[in-house]
């Protein structure tokens, strides 16, 4: 795809926009639910995000990652489809999975698209959920912090 795109995109004076799609789960932790792998996988993709924005700097192609919260699709049901020989199908049981504001797909679509336009790297929802990854940040500042302070 991406040498499409530039090929497209170079020589012609073009724009192209990549977004990917991750989770707020790959910026925060302590969910207060199992959640290791998905957490993980979201990490990959804002990792891997922002090395490509810096990879794709001046080639005319802008780079997002999309962090929504909680958003109200079926994902919620997934159990739905556990087959038979895995207990069959099961009601979603994972407490504090959606806690707080749960938004409808299109407001996370207008928020892509706004991001797109602006070019920013990063396309949030759940503006009040910013503590919590500011919390996540200063775990990792701390940690500089007290290596400063305390060299081995």
């Amino acid at each position: 795809m991406l040498p499409r795109m530039l090929a497209r995109v170079g020589g012609r004076g073009g724009e192209a926009h990549i977004v990917t799609a991750s989770s707020i789960a790959g910026l925060i932790s302590g969910l207060g639910w199992e959640i290791s792998a998905y957490r993980a996988s979201q990490l990959a993709i804002v990792g891997m995000t922002r090395d490509l924005r810096n990879e794709l700097a001046g080639s005319g192609i802008g780079v997002t990652v999309l962090c929504p919260g909680a958003v109200a699709t079926r994902m919620w049901q997934a159990g739905r489809n556990r087959p038979a020989e895995r207990g069959g199908p099961e009601a979603y049981q994972r407490p504090g999975a959606l806690d707080g504001r749960v938004i409808d797909a299109l407001e996370v679509g207008r928020r892509a698209l706004h991001a797109i336009r602006e070019n920013d790297l990063y396309a949030m929802t759940h503006a009040e959920r910013r503590d919590v990854v500011e919390a996540a940040l200063r775990e990792q500042l701390d940690a500089f912090d007290r290596a400063a302070e305390a060299p081995v």
